[in-house]
């Protein structure tokens, strides 16, 4: 009965093909060779798998599935194992349930269905169409449901091309008729056969002044064209394979006025006819127009070599302009980097005089004691208590030589460090805090004359590749600015500078005062070259300028200003580790060049 049931529907459900011959074929001899002492069982299995497409059988009660073949898999994506015992819903099968429930009252009621259209949902959760038949056959007493079903997409997917290709058809046919007619360019058909014109557009009839519907005569047409050379060429142009683009004739409008157009021809077939279309393209207007032009230019050509000279003249004195102006920045950058060395120099010189006044003090105090000494002894009347006197000043003498002398040593030499590398700007690893540090040091006397303080917090181990001569000249820009724009007119003011390890690559520096702070306005133009609130007050107005330069293109970082009027300033320094590799001569280029 199942056997049976199987190729009922595959007849039924599509027309048979070469594969469905052939099963069905096998099946029949299998029956009619003497085979049919056969285990049915296995008959059975034989035909169900090799039915080209998805058979399944469920329970028609529970709807669980007993047996699919193994075009199951391909079609829905879920193995044999994973449906066998669950429902179609359990599989989330159908998109519309409705549809299943709609397919199992038709079998309860007709016994068999054909030819339904339905949506299945692949495991992967796409969305396919199929069609399917299904029958209901008794076994035991329990009634099954046997469907097949095969994929219809690519026939859904043809049938629309097919329907697409009718509409675009019909599209470009009514198209082709709009086209013909609104086309701005007047447009014509002539037989090829017989040379006749066909037909025109409404543009070649405004465009040539005869009158709508109008009839073209033999005559006319030869008028028209001055000869029949002229179309007769086109044609045997496009007859021999070559192309007719924009070919320069002369025809005659109705009133006989000559007119110049520029001629473009296809070759159509059209009703099994073949038609020569051509469009004419008037460039009377555009001849006489070159004309003028050719005219003008000429005259123009006297016009610009006139200016040209003078351009050159003044392009020549632009360049020599803008060459001084290029050493005039040099020279600015040059003496704001000496300007704070210079006060660098002043500060450690003004430091340097206590401990050396006082290491001349104690060694003058001991050249003295060591001439009594000496005279002493050489009269013999040097004493014991004289000699432990002598002693006791030598030792007290000499530590307070070694203290000073030792301060001394400290400044020059981080006043060495720092002017060496202020004034060569040479790449080299250090350890961040001690380059800070040293740079602090030869800072302090710049604010130590006053009544304002600095405070640092430098994180330890920091080793840096990079360029220490440009961070100490921002450092000394930071604590020059503060002192004479932030602590203006105050009595008392606070800076500190910390640093901190931002992340692996890259450290933060930050300079902070609670200065008078700086206004909205003037926050945007800080960086601006030549801008300064103390014009006229020996300042140059390159110092933040010079500094934004120094952390983008030497240090290779970023800097970020915060301020409020009123409660200070904030720079924060964002710089890699590792510098960027950028050659001397580079780092001096754009510094000028960004000035």
């Amino acid at each position: 009965m199942a056997l049976t049931t199987i190729l009922l529907l595959l007849n039924q459900s599509r027309p048979l093909n070469a594969r469905d011959e052939d099963l069905q074929s096998e099946i029949h001899r299998s029956f009619d060779g003497g085979t049919r002492s056969q285990n049915p069982a296995a008959l059975f299995e034989t035909v169900f798998q090799l039915v080209p497409d998805t058979l399944t059988i469920t329970r028609l009660d529970t709807g669980q599935y007993l047996d699919v073949n193994r075009n199951w898999e391909p079609m829905s994506g879920y193995s044999r194992e994973e449906a066998i015992g669950r429902t179609s819903t359990e599989l989330n099968l159908w998109v519309n349930p409705e549809q299943r429930s709609e397919l199992v009252a038709r079998v309860a009621h007709e016994t068999d269905v054909r030819n339904l259209q339905v949506a299945f949902r692949h495991k992967d959760g796409h969305v396919f169409q199929c069609r399917i038949s299904g029958a209901r056959f008794n076994l035991h007493g329990c009634d099954y449901l046997m469907l097949i079903s095969r994929n219809i997409d690519m026939e859904i997917e043809t049938e629309s091309a097919r329907l697409k290709a009718e509409t675009l058809l019909r599209e470009n046919e009514k198209k082709y008729t709009t086209l013909f007619q609104l086309s701005p360019l007047p447009l014509g058909l002539i037989d090829v056969s017989t040379r006749q014109m066909m037909e025109v557009n409404d543009a070649w009839l405004t465009q040539f002044k005869f009158a709508p519907h109008h009839i073209f005569t033999d005559s006319q047409m030869h008028d028209f064209w001055g000869s029949s050379e002229q179309p007769d060429a086109a044609i045997q142009s496009l007859l021999n394979q070559q192309e007719v683009n924009q070919i320069e004739v002369v025809v005659k409008n109705n009133l006989g006025t000559e007119v110049i157009c520029l001629m473009s021809a296809r070759l159509l077939d059209m009703n099994a006819k073949t038609v020569f279309i051509f469009s004419l393209m008037d460039v009377t207007r555009q001849y006489q127009v070159e004309k003028e032009i050719r005219e003008m230019s000429a005259e123009l050509e006297i016009r610009v070599r006139q200016r040209t000279k003078n351009l050159e003249d003044a392009n020549a004195e632009l360049a020599s302009a803008v060459e001084s102006l290029h050493r005039a920045q040099e020279k600015l950058i040059r003496s704001e980097k000496m300007a704070a060395l210079g006060s660098l120099v002043a500060g450690i010189a003004h430091e340097l005089n206590t401990p050396l006044g006082n290491s001349v003090t104690v060694a003058s105090t001991l050249q003295d004691q060591t001439t009594e000494f000496s005279q002493a002894l050489t009269n013999g009347q040097l004493k014991r208590s004289a000699l432990n006197q002598y002693i006791e000043v030598a030792t007290h003498g000499t530590e307070l030589l070694m203290r000073n002398l030792s301060i001394a040593r400290d400044l020059i030499a981080s006043f060495k460090q720092v002017a060496v590398d202020q004034s060569s700007s040479q790449r080299r690893v250090f350890d961040l805090a001690t380059v800070l540090n040293e740079i602090i040091a030869t800072l302090s006397p710049m604010y130590k004359k006053g009544p304002y303080i600095l405070k640092t917090n430098f994180a330890g181990q920091v080793e840096m590749d990079s360029y220490p001569g440009p961070l100490g000249q921002i450092l000394t820009n930071f604590v020059t600015n503060a002192l004479i724009h932030a602590f203006d007119h105050r009595d008392q003011g606070e800076m500190s500078i910390t640093s901190r390890l931002s992340d692996e690559k890259h450290v933060e520096i930050v300079f902070a005062d609670n200065g008078v702070g700086i206004s909205d306005a003037d926050q945007k133009r800080v960086f601006d070259p030549f801008f300064t609130t103390k014009l006229g007050q020996g300042g140059s107005g390159l110092g933040m300028h010079i500094v934004y330069n120094l952390v983008t293109d030497v240090l290779g970082g970023e800097i970020r200003l915060q301020s409020t009027p009123g409660a200070g300033t904030s720079f924060t320094l964002r710089i890699p580790l590792v510098a960027p590799h950028i050659s001397p001569e580079s780092r001096e280029t754009d510094l000028i060049t960004n000035v």
